[in-house]
């Protein structure tokens, strides 16, 4: 078994899940599947909550109500597994989601994704990026050196944005390609594909948020450094960050920047790119 030597950014423990407050909640709209060892814990629990979970399960998922909400999320948008039961009864995708693990060599990274607003909102107004280290194992030279490349890629990135007076309509080619799941989503990027000119915001506010959205973006999908994955990855971060800023233009008309309204409109990008099983592959591996 490896000893995992964990990383994660700082804003990382920040993060808790704000229940009822959520506007976009994760247990409505997304197909919810129970892991293995969660499944058989509810298979043998005699209590009511146990049959009742019984009931709602099929192919291993709970089955979601006519519209989409999870069986066990009442009307307060609580869930009442926890309430029953506490925090520790739920599947591993409740339980872990919005974080996500990656892996390389003996290092494991970990995050939250933008797809849950309120870790959109603290990832995009975070004022420290940097990383972390569980553990007291020393990283050794080319660890230190792929995270050294990793911030010179998120540096040149923020240089290039900050050069970029507009984006250029070309910015619309892959995501007009794209899988469209969510249908405001897809009517912001149609008003964008026909606008006669693109705009994104010059706030200071603007430019902070946009380049902890590149940071995100870099840490994430950093899977491999080589030329030709730079390449990719270097268009698919500029076009979403792009994408986003020309979306925050077209639907708010305040004169200052609004960090709430970009982190929803980023919310809903990654819900709609990141999250999809196909969407994110026309940047990085074309």
């Amino acid at each position: 078994m490896t000893d995992y030597i964990t990383l994660f950014p700082s804003y990382y423990l920040d993060f808790h899940c704000i229940a009822d407050k959520c506007k976009h909640t994760c247990c409505a709209g997304w197909e919810i599947d129970i892991d293995e060892d969660t499944l058989s814990m509810y298979m043998e629990d005699t209590s009511s909550i146990g049959d009742r979970i019984r009931k709602n399960i099929k192919n291993n998922s709970f089955c979601l109500t006519s519209d989409k909400r999870c069986p066990f999320l009442n009307k307060n948008n609580l869930c009442e597994l926890i309430l029953s039961k506490g925090e520790d009864y739920l599947c591993n995708i409740c339980s872990e989601h919005p974080r996500f693990y990656n892996y390389r060599g003996r290092i494991e990274e970990v995050g939250i994704g933008l797809c849950c607003e309120e870790a959109a909102r603290i990832v995009l107004s975070s004022d420290d990026n940097g990383l972390i280290k569980a553990s007291d194992s020393p990283l050794t030279e080319d660890e230190l050196f792929f995270i050294e490349r990793r911030e010179n890629l998120v540096a040149e990135l923020v240089r290039r944005l900050e050069e970029m007076k507009a984006p250029s309509k070309s910015l619309f080619e892959k995501f007009l390609l794209c899988e469209r799941l969510d249908l405001i989503y897809s009517d912001l990027l149609d008003k964008a594909n026909k606008m006669p000119e693109l705009k994104i915001p010059s706030d200071e506010e603007y430019i902070k948020a946009s380049y902890n959205l590149v940071n995100y973006l870099v840490y994430r999908y950093s899977e491999d450094l080589d030329e030709s994955y730079i390449s990719n990855l270097s268009d698919f971060v500029l076009d979403f960050v792009n994408l986003s800023g020309v979306f925050y233009c077209i639907v708010t008309n305040k004169s200052g920047f609004d960090i709430n309204v970009y982190s929803d409109i980023v919310r809903m990008i990654s819900s709609e790119i990141e999250y999809s099983d196909v969407n994110p592959s026309f940047w990085l591996k074309n």
